[in-house]
């Protein structure tokens, strides 16, 4: 993708969608990590718009990904409560060892890249509900247990509405901390084939 001011997220998926289909492309594998998860989802709803059936969505692998409502709710709207607030709601969710970790989240959530970032993308476009039933059946999650964007306590009606059990992958930690897991290679290497 060029990165410029003046080009969209629309642009993004376009150039992108140009780009596979110049290469001839039609079976597509997606791996998206965090912020990775909205982009993935405008991504799909964009090939719903234009062209339906010439680029087929094969499995999806998200890891920790900003994806549903609550999350959205938590990372967008942070801009208008103070960097305190954010950092007692993470700590309220996440073990008393990872409250650096979260001091660090929460400052760059409030900084001028992370607030530039959220107000980049189509938040309220591409996230999704328990109740929407427009996803892939070969979609998985790996998720973390003390990851303010997606758990299994928090998201817990999210996940067994939106995924199946067996493509839902748990690891104890933070955010981030998936794709340094020494567990994901093992767990990719029983998927793909």
């Amino acid at each position: 993708t060029k990165y410029n001011l003046d080009e969209s997220e629309c642009d993004y998926y376009d150039n992108l969608y140009q780009y596979i289909l110049k290469k001839n492309i039609h079976d597509v594998t997606i791996i998206s990590w965090s912020l990775g998860g909205l982009l993935y989802k405008g991504f799909y709803n964009y090939l719903k718009i234009k062209t339906p059936n010439v680029i087929k969505l094969n499995n999806i692998f998200l890891i920790e990904p900003l994806l549903n409502f609550r999350a959205s709710m938590e990372t967008f709207f942070s801009h208008v409560r103070p960097y305190r607030n954010t950092i007692t709601i993470m700590n309220s969710i996440t073990e008393k060892k990872y409250k650096i970790h979260n001091s660090i989240f929460s400052y760059f959530i409030h900084s001028p890249v992370g607030f530039g970032t959220l107000h980049s993308l189509g938040h309220y476009n591409n996230i999704e509900t328990k109740n929407t039933n427009d996803c892939l059946n070969d979609r998985y999650i790996f998720i973390s247990k003390n990851d303010l964007i997606i758990n299994d306590v928090l998201d817990k009606r999210y996940l067994n509405k939106k995924f199946d059990n067996k493509k839902i992958f748990k690891r104890d930690g933070y955010h981030g901390g998936w794709p340094k897991s020494k567990l994901l290679i093992p767990i990719l290497n029983t998927i793909v084939k």
